[in-house]
């Protein structure tokens, strides 16, 4: 890393620390009045989503997460015998911030991961734990920061040959449209859902943790029609994490990467952003970042479109910047672009946390 990267990363996280940790959301927010429910486990066989709108989310989390668990609340009736083995799947995504659709699979708008490949669990008895029923997710899902969020669960058998039983898990009947359920019974590929359930949905603990590197924007093509991408190697953007890397693929070969940082995704010195490029011949291209700082690496590959650049990007030990946030994005000099002079990546946020 150049010296004035350096130090423009510890000036820019000096300005924007702040608190983070691994931590919890309980959703719904609003569950006055807790009931008791059974679906989507202890029901037949189904397939039941939950959707959450983006200010349930918002309320919680001001940056995107990364969601690693999932845990459900049992009922204020506790009633329920432990020890069933139930076949599931979960998938979580972003979803539409404010509405839902019937369909299941259009509520998938972003970021479709299976975090919990089907497989067997058991359940635990309401009254012997508040959260008898809890799923440590194997790939975790990437909450956006700005959509709404669906939980997509397909119960293939339901430890008692899909015989409905009685298993109290806390389900919240009025939360003002931030929650809706949708299910198909006797399904769990159904395409559509047969019952839906405004303003209704179960209580569900989210375990969460803050470091991410996460895309944003769109960059524009480059030499060999294809379009840089900027992503990192090395890990998290963890304190202390030597081996954190910028790295920049599929473009140009033997050319200029430049590497930008900055503090904001919204405005350079006044100016918004994205800024159109343009009037200085990138046409077709936006700058995404404002620029605190800037390195130059060249690129190497071996054919048109394969250019690899990559900039070491240690992170710095200390503790007094976890919770900030930082910029990045890519410029490659490339009169093999559509525009005949450049091409730039997405870019990226880079979120400062101890896991």
């Amino acid at each position: 890393m150049s010296a004035s990267v350096r130090g423009a990363l510890l000036f820019l996280l000096a300005l924007a620390g702040g608190l983070s940790a691994q931590g919890t959301i309980d959703l719904p927010s609003l569950r006055n009045n807790p009931q008791n429910n059974s679906y989507p486990f202890a029901g037949p066989s189904m397939r039941y989503q939950q959707w959450f709108s983006a200010l349930e989310w918002q309320l919680q989390s001001a940056k995107p997460i990364r969601v690693t668990g999932m845990w459900f609340f049992a009922g204020p009736g506790r009633t329920g015998v432990g020890g069933r083995v139930v076949d599931v799947e979960v998938t979580m995504a972003n979803a539409r911030p404010s509405t839902y659709s019937g369909t299941f699979d259009n509520n998938f708008v972003s970021g479709r991961t299976t975090v919990l490949p089907r497989q067997l669990i058991t359940l635990q008895a309401p009254a012997s734990n508040p959260f008898p029923i809890r799923l440590q997710f194997r790939d975790e899902f990437v909450w956006d920061g700005s959509s709404g969020v669906v939980v997509d669960i397909k119960v293939f058998d339901n430890g008692n040959g899909n015989q409905p039983y009685l298993y109290d898990l806390e389900y919240a009947p009025f939360t003002l449209g931030r929650t809706t359920r949708l299910f198909t019974i006797n399904n769990p590929i159904a395409r559509t859902a047969a019952t839906t359930s405004a303003n209704t949905g179960l209580a569900i603990r989210f375990l969460f943790d803050e470091a991410l590197a996460w895309p944003f924007g769109s960059g524009c093509i480059g030499e060999g029609g294809r379009v840089p991408a900027h992503t990192v190697d090395g890990g998290l953007p963890i304190p202390g994490n030597s081996g954190y890397q910028m790295l920049l693929t599929g473009a140009a070969v033997q050319r200029t990467g430049v590497f930008l940082i900055g503090a904001s995704d919204t405005r350079w010195n006044g100016t918004p952003l994205p800024f159109d490029l343009a009037p200085f011949g990138g046409v077709g291209c936006s700058l995404l970042v404002d620029l605190v700082a800037t390195a130059t690496v060249p690129t190497v590959g071996g054919g048109p479109g394969t250019g690899i650049a990559r900039l070491p990007f240690p992170l710095p030990g200390q503790s007094s910047y976890v919770g900030a946030s930082f910029y990045s994005q890519w410029i490659v000099l490339d009169p093999g672009a559509s525009n005949g002079v450049l091409a730039v990546s997405n870019g990226m946020r880079h979120i400062v946390a101890f896991r």
